[in-house]
């Protein structure tokens, strides 16, 4: 029904309902304020671009320069990123546009091409899209290039790609763990966390066997078990762990 309106005529109610959100957690949102969960976060954003939303200025208008956040659908990284960033963005003076997208080449070019479409200043690629295949990015890259606006990424590991990311040192987070560790005296430590592919707990088991290799501790794989992100799988390792090590303390 609401999408049936003229773009001038949404308001903060039919993005609510869209949403599945009170009307106060929309304008929170569009404030910046408040504590929304991430998933909350995203469906308000995605019911603003599906409805075309434009909040209603009460004061002479300023242009800001736009930043595009271009976001893949179901992805945990950048659901969780997407609150502080956007928060971050607008305290920085910018204006947002934000675009979803599958990973299919087609979907994230074009998804590309609606943002710059908003005369956005820079794009930020977020999490699963940096996995699409090299050609698209290079295309994305190339596109950005020659419209002079800025092509960054976020993600949640090293991304050795065409296009230039930030991530975090997930090797130097688990080479200072065990450093601070090992000042406790602690000799056998484990690490649980990650899927067996993960390149986070790649990372991060790089960051602990460097820092156990210069304490001239053996790094030990039986310490090491994988687990999704969840209490019950948290602890079925944990028990993993202590039964496979029955004499060591285990940290």
């Amino acid at each position: 029904m609401t999408a049936q309106k003229p773009r001038n005529k949404i308001t903060q109610q039919d993005v609510a309902r869209l949403a599945g959100v009170s009307v106060a957690a929309v304008s929170l949102v569009l404030g910046g304020k408040g504590r929304i969960s991430p998933e909350g976060v995203e469906r308000i954003y995605q019911a603003i671009d599906q409805l075309g939303y434009r909040r209603t200025i009460t004061s002479p208008p300023v242009t800001l320069a736009r930043i595009g956040l271009l976001l893949p659908y179901g992805c945990a990284f950048s659901a969780g990123l997407l609150p502080e960033l956007a928060n971050m963005l607008q305290q920085a003076g910018f204006a947002l546009a934000l675009a979803y997208s599958t990973l299919a080449p087609a979907d994230v070019l074009a998804q590309a091409e609606a943002l710059l479409s908003q005369d956005a200043r820079g794009i930020i690629i977020c999490g699963k899209l940096l996995n699409s295949r090299s050609e698209t990015l290079q295309a994305l890259n190339a596109r950005m290039a020659a419209r002079h606006v800025a092509l960054t990424g976020i993600c949640a590991h090293h991304h050795p790609g065409p296009v230039a990311a930030v991530h975090p040192d997930n090797a130097l987070a688990a080479h200072m763990a065990a450093d601070a560790l090992l000042e406790q005296q602690h000799q056998h430590i484990a690490y649980l966390g990650g899927e067996n592919h993960s390149l986070i707990r790649a990372e991060r088991l790089g960051g602990l066997s460097v820092a156990l290799g210069k304490a001239g501790v053996a790094f030990s794989p039986a310490l090491s078990f994988p687990c999704a992100a969840t209490l019950d799988d948290a602890s079925l390792a944990a028990t993993q762990v202590l039964k496979h090590n029955p004499s060591n303390p285990v940290r």
